[in-house]
């Protein structure tokens, strides 16, 4: 319920109390719930969820690059800014790297 949830509003800036909502249960109790059986929170869960999101769009022919801000808006973010961050500190390289080095010629 929870993954469905997050995949099917990913595109939405959903958060942990939006999340939780849906599933009729409080944000803490959910949040330890989540942590303790995958061992990590459902913030990062979400974050992870937006960042493949954003790899997949930003993958691709040449010709078909994105703006940076299209992509974080398609993935759920609405700081492209935060986007940029979150998406370095779990890739390891700027969305523009990424891109760059992921792009498949025409």
């Amino acid at each position: 319920m929870i993954y469905e949830f997050v995949d099917d509003n990913l595109s939405m800036p959903i958060s942990v109390a939006d999340v939780a909502e849906s599933c009729g249960l409080p944000r803490k109790r959910l949040n330890r719930r989540f942590k303790e059986a995958l061992g990590f929170s459902l913030a990062l869960y979400i974050i992870e969820q937006r960042i493949k999101c954003a790899r997949r769009r930003l993958e691709g022919p040449v010709g078909q690059r994105r703006a940076m801000e299209h992509v974080a808006d398609t993935c759920g973010y609405v700081d492209v800014d935060q986007f940029r961050r979150h998406f370095k500190r779990i890739v390891g390289q700027t969305p523009e790297e990424y891109q760059q080095a992921h792009a498949e010629p025409r």
